[in-house]
């Protein structure tokens, strides 16, 4: 029979800690996520009821909202690009004799 050994104060405080940690965490997360989508659709519901007083504006808001989305991947792929690039040349300057 194996002699199981107490647990010592250092190591259950820590073990609490990321215990209630962890559990904090999850909790903000899933916040963020119902107040985001929440926000979303509110904003959504404010952008579209609003075109029933000018109806006009709204090809020109669905552009504007396609062209930030456009903008928003192309400028998510520069910057992986430049951080590729970075990448390489850190390498090669390591690397070189």
């Amino acid at each position: 029979m194996p002699i199981s050994r107490p647990i010592r104060p250092v190591k259950r405080l820590r073990r609490l800690l990321h215990t209630v940690t962890e559990r904090l965490w999850l909790f903000s997360g899933w916040t963020w996520v119902a107040a985001g989508s929440l926000v979303g659709f509110e904003v959504f519901e404010i952008i579209f009821t609003s075109f029933a007083l000018a109806p006009e504006l709204l090809p020109v808001v669905l552009v504007a909202m396609a062209l930030a989305y456009v903008w928003r991947e192309r400028l998510a792929s520069f910057r992986q690009h430049l951080r590729i690039r970075r990448r390489a040349a850190r390498v090669a300057r390591h690397a070189a004799p």
